[in-house]
């Protein structure tokens, strides 16, 4: 959804701008095909990814990265959403009220399944005493009221402008078919996930009632999928430029079409760790221009 909604802004508010999102349902995906368009085509390709997972093994030639893509550059944050645990069972209140349990992550392979799995092995030591089940995200509400699961890895919030929060859809099922209950990842957990990963874990604290009436119960913190847009080293500088200064100039028709960020150039130059040399140069001036400092 989120390259489908930024492809039509493109079209629709630049039509002269020869560019194109690079979908991304597995974010490996999304780089993997972008590299694979023809040269011409490649240059003018960008594809929203997982800054502090992806980004991070991609340069490094990490699995499923079989080259070092040092030629990969940033445009800017993207968006900040955050996961847990969530659960429809009242007696599961804590990480050891899982043992034993059946846990639903996404699919194999995914980010956001790696973020589930990390929490569960480096932040709460407790990865091979559960039992994991891999579904489609539109599928978790099913196995919760089914009891194929008794937690699912869910609970996508986005912070957006105000202070307020955008949800997923699948998520927005789960909290609207029963009382909720969400587990909270605290920043010990995320202090030994960082230390066990090559990446920088974030957390953010959803507030008690910011998604609707005790959703979620009280206040809870997640774990943080830093997602950027991404571009080729060898892509002009100007159409670098045009990309940043559209994102940061329509930040409310991005909100608008579920772009689940408030888009503005001091916002995509908040990416955590950004320096000067992550940037590309088209980005770079235009950050420069509006005299946003990049550390």
């Amino acid at each position: 959804m989120l390259a489908l909604n930024l492809s039509q802004m493109l079209e629709e508010l630049h039509p002269w701008l020869r560019a194109s999102v690079v979908e991304c349902l597995n974010f490996a995906d999304a780089v993997h095909s972008s590299d694979a368009l023809s040269p011409e085509r490649r240059k003018y390709a960008f594809p929203p990814t997982m800054a502090t997972m992806e980004v991070v093994a991609a340069w490094q030639g990490k699995p499923p990265y079989k080259r070092k893509f040092t030629d990969l550059k940033y445009l800017g944050l993207c968006n900040l959403p955050g996961f847990t645990f969530i659960t429809y069972n009242p007696d599961i209140r804590t990480p050891q009220d899982l043992i034993g349990k059946t846990i639903a992550l996404n699919i194999r392979g995914t980010p956001v399944t790696t973020l589930g799995e990390i929490t569960l092995e480096h932040g709460w030591g407790i990865y091979d005493k559960v039992r994991l089940s891999y579904h489609l995200p539109m599928s978790h509400k099913d196995v919760l009221l089914t009891g194929v699961a008794d937690a699912v890895f869910s609970g996508q919030a986005t912070p957006i402008k105000g202070g307020e929060f955008e949800v997923f859809p699948y998520c927005l099922q789960i909290i609207g078919a029963r009382k909720t209950y969400w587990l909270d990842i605290t920043e010990e957990d995320v202090a030994r996930i960082d230390e066990k990963t090559p990446w920088k874990a974030t957390r953010l604290v959803l507030p008690k009632g910011a998604l609707g009436p005790d959703v979620p119960p009280e206040d809870v913190g997640l774990l943080v999928m830093v997602v950027a847009f991404l571009i080729w080293e060898d892509t002009p500088e100007e159409i670098a430029y045009e990309l940043v200064k559209l994102l940061a100039e329509n930040g409310e028709e991005w909100s608008r079409r579920g772009g689940g960020m408030e888009t503005s150039a001091e916002y995509m130059a908040s990416l955590p760790g950004l320096t000067e040399d992550m940037l590309h140069p088209g980005a770079l001036r235009y950050y420069k221009e509006h005299d946003i400092k990049i550390e």
